[in-house]
């Protein structure tokens, strides 16, 4: 009778035959001067055995936009629009919107308020309800794209280091580097031009 101790050794033993026969067998189909490399060929293999059995998380995946305006009621709209626009304000998560853009959030905010307005009893036509759908999703592309939480990660090589590894920052972040930067270069730029009396 087997113990249940056993069973964990059992699983690792089977988990190594799969992988030398698999090794085995590719022996068989490579040229001899390559066989007597099975360590490499088991490991290779085993590489394959684990990929497999990732779940596809483990290789990364598209971020999910956020729904911030959804236009269900009038309530609900109300208080997700003031959501919004103060966040809107410095300081707050979607701050670094550009003019027009902060100006085609507000007109299509306008424009879902007063169609929610007119159709109170939710009888809205096909193409009303596509047109709230299309406003509704130009705010939250918007949102999404200078939303000051997003995540951006790129592979840089640290300074004094050759190697490269993955660097993550805020969208907020990013743009206030950028930000004091061009403020840096301007400032330089006055300064040079009074030297010169220009």
């Amino acid at each position: 009778m087997r113990s249940q101790r056993g069973g964990a050794n059992d699983e690792k033993f089977s988990t190594k035959a799969i992988v030398d026969k698999s090794a085995s067998a590719c022996l068989g189909f490579m040229p001899s001067g390559y066989k007597g490399n099975l360590m490499s060929l088991r490991m290779i293999t085993l590489g394959f055995a684990v990929a497999a059995l990732l779940p596809p998380a483990a290789f990364g995946a598209k971020q999910k936009v956020e729904q911030v305006l959804v236009t269900s009621t009038q309530a609900q709209f109300d208080e997700a629009a003031a959501h919004i626009r103060h966040e809107m304000n410095a300081g707050g998560r979607y701050e670094f919107l550009r003019p027009n853009e902060r100006e085609t959030i507000e007109h299509r905010l306008k424009e879902i308020g007063d169609m929610l307005d007119h159709n109170a009893d939710g009888s809205f036509t096909r193409q009303e309800k596509l047109k709230l759908l299309n406003a509704q999703e130009e705010v939250n592309g918007l949102l999404a794209q200078r939303d000051g939480n997003r995540l951006i990660c790129e592979r840089r090589a640290p300074t004094g280091s050759h190697l490269q590894q993955n660097t993550c920052v805020t969208y907020a972040e990013k743009e206030r580097e950028r930000r004091e930067t061009q403020k840096l270069l301007r400032d330089r730029g006055a300064v040079v031009s009074e030297e010169h009396g220009t």
